[in-house]
């Protein structure tokens, strides 16, 4: 019998997302990837089975919200493509805000998203804050900042000590704004959300109490590898 699997080639792309599509789901935006890909004239490899679906894989999402400089899309395409030629394919199908840093073929043996990235950095914004570092600083290393995350599936809700898990924290003023530069893991066992840390520091730190938060960003991703 003939095989008439067409051959597929795997791709990892680097994207930013910022502006009005920091406010969209996960799933708005797999489907927005599948229609620019469908509009760019690019085949995406589907699995088998009675439920073929295109073959895309992200990177852990940031939360809605939170813009990125830093995400990640593994997929698959039927044939093969010149890198660069498919980034200029690619980028006039997709909205404003959703920019393609970069797409780079992957070998057979390459690492899965999910256990390539260990930890991934953010930026917090506290608009006009007016705040020395220095005392944020002197509050943070006092506080307690534990977050209570929800069992899922009948399972008991976890205590989960923020700082502990927290891998950097800085505090800067930039513009005028208080700036918090905080590293988290991104691994599925152990992922913090960027925005539970933030809101748990202005709930324990009495300089942040007050003050608005401007927005979050997700700056770059490390690698277990690393």
């Amino acid at each position: 019998m003939a095989n008439n699997v067409a051959a597929s080639e795997k791709y990892r792309m680097c994207y930013k997302k910022t502006g009005d599509m920091a406010y969209i789901s996960q799933l708005d935006l797999q489907r927005l990837f599948q229609r620019a890909f469908r509009r760019a004239g690019i085949r995406l490899a589907h699995t088998h089975g009675f439920n073929p679906h295109p073959k895309l894989a992200f990177s852990m999402p940031v939360p809605i919200f939170v813009e990125s400089e830093a995400e990640y899309l593994d997929f698959s395409i039927e044939g093969s493509h010149d890198d660069a030629t498919m980034q200029q394919l690619l980028q006039p199908c997709l909205p404003e805000g959703i920019f393609v840093v970069g797409i780079t073929k992957l070998l057979p043996n390459s690492l899965s998203l999910s256990k390539l990235i260990s930890n991934a950095r953010y930026e917090a914004y506290f608009s006009g804050a007016g705040i020395d570092p220095a005392l944020a600083d002197a509050e943070y290393e006092s506080a307690s900042l534990i977050y209570t995350k929800e069992g899922k599936k009948g399972k008991p809700d976890k205590q989960i000590d923020l700082k502990a898990s927290a891998r950097f924290v800085d505090f800067n003023v930039s513009n005028g704004d208080l700036v918090t530069t905080f590293v988290l893991p991104m691994s599925s066992a152990s992922y913090i959300n960027p925005s539970a840390f933030t809101q748990a520091l202005q709930e324990n730190l009495s300089c942040l109490g007050a003050v608005e938060l401007g927005g979050i960003r997700k700056v770059s991703v490390m690698s277990s590898l690393d």
